[in-house]
């Protein structure tokens, strides 16, 4: 009996506590804080826990406040214990002190069992580590991370436990991840059943889990991948109309050996659905048949769910070249059971017609208001027009300057009259790079290289903010010594002018050759765009040519181009570029038309023009089919009698007709050196297929010759070559790796053997 009481007197005494403290609380409520003190803390420093509290030096104390401080801190995983403790000086202030108990530190983290794996790389992927503080969480993430590591890496029996031990003396644990690995299983095949509307290869195709091939492909299955492939194959046949396709069911066996796994998909396809009728609702702007036109979804024509999303987009820029940026448009599909076939019926709200206020922008810290601005093609007081907006907005993607680029109206207005908002997020724009790399033409070459792609020629001392580009590069070869440095307004005059200057130092001394290339000088150039894709530039330049170190053992053809020689030339191009990628493309073409006249000055006088296109063709979703030609022509006038050797064109090799030496193609001397051509003509065929993302397998097929004047070209005396290339996509472009043999020669090259070329470079 004496024991229940003296148990109640303690319960009591510890409520009335707990009573004294939440009065004590309640009058300090409100009161301003003097001063936060954090105790107890080893591991965790203060600063750190400072960022989790909301109650702070000048703030107001609430308790309500206090508790989600506490509640954070625990959210921390950091602390076993937390509590506060108040008082109030005599001002009539509040003191808080936060009193934590820290979790134990991991003195020792120990992965066992892990044979086929390196620790450090499992070590990697545990979101925790020795000397932290001890995080359940965390430690069962690690558990699954190390699972799913194995698993993505074929081993798909492995598992993996946890454990550990708590010195509570020190404060410490020890924590253990156990493994046992099983066998590494390889995909046999995989099969899909139920199939007809694609042919099971199709399907195979849109998957990313492959079966083994040879030395290609391992083979091994990844399950986080094998789910989305589930999801690749539905979104296959959704996006050809087929909108019931299941997966009815997923086996996978092993083979008796046990080393290999067969998979077996089973689909159930379902139907396609004829449109019935297409109607709409809620539109007063635009009738049904204006919205009707352009639409890809008819009656009478299969549903496809792209189809639809791109009616849904045409109607909604409909809307928005007038102004009406509000207007949202739904849609029901509903399949009539009696017919079998589907109603579309469009719903449209169409908001009210919106202006624009003024323009504002926000993000750029560096770059000037003046080069977000004159990229968009709005003006305040017009049209809202949403899709002028989305041109505004790719057109300062395409500057290169920003990571993020958002444009939108103001979203706390709802009136006629909104503000355009300029969002950007400035990236880094000024680089110094430098490197070495290898070439079958240069063998080795390195270069150091400094550019400024946001550069301000007049904002001293920052140099930066007007959306100009500068170039400074050095660049050290076997074959050829370049300095150069380029600089570019792309708005001159405060117009859509792009105006240039480039000044350049090269030398030349190629391997074989009997002479030395000694060139300086530089240029103006200026450009402007030519409609959506086109672009037009006229450039002056201005050089010194000198041939030198002839060899005495030269022809007279080479002994005679001894000397120096100034060339004084002005052109004009036109190029129509519609390629999707600039490094790698895949779809659309580019075809230039040049023209280019010497003897503006100098002592030098020839004229040149040239054509050049290529197409990109995709097949089979990544295969590319490349079309090139080329050919160009230049040719002597007035006082000259031949075109400068070193003007005039050589041919052969990496990047011309492969399979060839190096600017070997052509008219020789009688010592069988080149001596060029001026006018040249050449084809190239070229089909790539990838292997794996980076890497892809190049066939081809170059033709084409250079012949000493226009009019001793021979179309039936060419020279051609296939081959074999490989084809790797890094960072800093692309590597080629080329293997061309001779299958068309002429007089001179009729004992050719096949070459090996590459081009290969890199960044350290």
């Amino acid at each position: 009996m004496k024991k229940v009481f003296l148990v109640l007197v303690l319960l009591m005494g510890l409520m009335s506590c707990a009573t004294v403290a939440e009065l004590y609380s309640q009058t300090i409520e409100n009161k301003e804080i003097q001063e936060v003190y954090i105790r107890g803390n080893a591991t965790v420093s203060g600063a750190v826990i400072r960022r989790y509290l909301k109650l702070t030096p000048g703030r107001m104390f609430r308790m309500s406040d206090a508790n989600e401080d506490i509640k954070r801190l625990y959210e921390t995983g950091y602390f076993s214990k937390i509590d506060i403790d108040f008082s109030e000086t005599e001002t009539g202030q509040v003191i808080l002190t936060y009193n934590v108990e820290e979790k134990p530190v991991i003195k020792k983290l120990t992965i066992l069992g892990n044979n086929r794996i390196k620790t450090k790389r499992l070590l990697k992927v545990i979101p925790i580590s020795e000397e932290k503080i001890l995080n359940e969480n965390k430690l069962a993430e690690g558990k699954e991370a190390i699972r799913k590591y194995y698993e993505d890496r074929g081993y798909m029996g492995a598992t993996v436990e946890l454990s550990y031990q708590i010195d509570e003396d020190a404060n410490t644990a020890e924590v253990l991840y156990s493994i046992e690995e099983e066998k590494r299983i390889k995909i046999k095949k995989i099969e899909i059943l139920g199939a007809k509307v694609f042919k099971p290869r199709k399907v195979r195709k849109a998957m990313k889990t492959k079966s083994k091939f040879f030395i290609i492909r391992q083979g091994y299955l990844k399950q986080s991948e094998f789910k989305d492939d589930l999801e690749r194959i539905k979104a296959l046949y959704y996006r050809e109309g087929y909108i019931d396709i299941k997966i009815l069911d997923v086996k996978k066996e092993l083979t008796v050996n046990k080393k290999y796994l067969n998979i077996y998909i089973t689909v159930h396809e379902g139907s396609k659905y004829k449109i019935n009728n297409v109607t709409y609702e809620g539109n007063t702007i635009f009738p049904d048949d204006e919205l009707a036109i352009g639409n890809i979804l008819l009656s009478g024509e299969y549903f496809i769910p792209e189809n639809l999303t791109d009616d849904l987009k045409r109607i909604e820029h409909l809307y928005y070249q007038k102004g009406y940026i509000d207007t949202r448009v739904g849609v029901d599909t509903v399949i009539d059971e009696t017919t079998g076939g589907m109603n579309v019926k469009y719903y449209i709200n169409e908001g009210i017609k919106v202006y624009v206020n003024k323009i504002r922008t926000i993000g750029n810290m560096k770059t000037k208001d003046i080069v977000l601005r004159r990229e968009i093609i709005v003006a305040p007081g017009e049209v809202f027009d949403g899709v002028k907006t989305e041109i505004s907005e790719n057109r300062l993607n395409n500057l290169g300057l920003f990571e993020k680029v958002e444009i939108y109206p103001d979203p706390e207005s709802k009136e006629e009259y909104r503000d355009l908002i300029i969002g950007v997020e400035e990236g880094r724009t000024g680089e110094l790079s430098f490197g070495a790399g290898f070439s079958s033409v240069e063998n080795f070459m390195g270069f150091i290289e400094i550019a400024q792609n946001n550069f301000d020629l007049f904002n001293w001392p920052h140099l930066s903010g007007d959306a100009q580009k500068l170039k400074l590069r050095m660049e050290y070869g076997e074959v050829t010594k370049d300095l150069s440095l380029s600089f570019v307004e792309p708005w001159f005059l405060d117009k859509k002018l792009s105006f240039g200057f480039d000044l350049y130092d090269s030398s030349s001394s190629y391997i074989g050759s009997v002479f030395d290339e000694e060139r300086t000088g530089g240029g103006l150039s200026l450009a402007w765009p030519v409609g959506r894709f086109s672009r037009m530039t006229t450039r002056y330049g201005y050089e010194e040519a000198e041939i030198t170190n002839v060899s005495p053992y030269a022809s007279d053809q080479i002994k005679n181009e001894e000397g120096l020689r100034t060339i004084s030339k002005i052109g004009l191009s036109l190029t129509r570029d519609t390629r999707n990628s600039y490094y790698y493309p895949t779809q659309g073409m580019q075809t230039t038309i040049r023209g280019e006249v010497a003897g503006i000055g100098g002592n030098t006088e020839y004229y040149e023009t040239a054509f050049s296109h290529y197409s990109f063709f995709s097949f089979f979703d990544d295969h590319v089919f490349m079309i090139k030609f080329k050919t160009s022509l230049i040719e002597e006038y007035g006082d000259s009698l031949d075109v400068p050797l070193f003007d005039k064109y050589f041919i052969g090799g990496p990047t011309s007709i492969r399979g060839f030496k190096y600017r070997d193609i052509g008219p020789h001397d009688i010592n069988d050196d080149p001596i060029g051509g001026k006018y040249y003509a050449y084809t190239t065929f070229e089909y790539t297929i990838p292997i794996f993302k980076r890497l892809g397998i190049a066939t081809f097929f170059d033709v084409g010759n250079l012949y000493s004047n226009l009019s001793d070209a021979d179309f039936g005396d060419l020279n051609g070559s296939v081959g074999i290339g490989l084809r790797i996509k890094l960072p800093i472009g692309p590597i080629s790796f080329d293997y061309g043999y001779p299958v068309i020669t002429d007089d001179f090259h009729s004992n050719e053997n096949g070459v090996f070329t590459f081009n290969l470079g890199t960044t350290f």
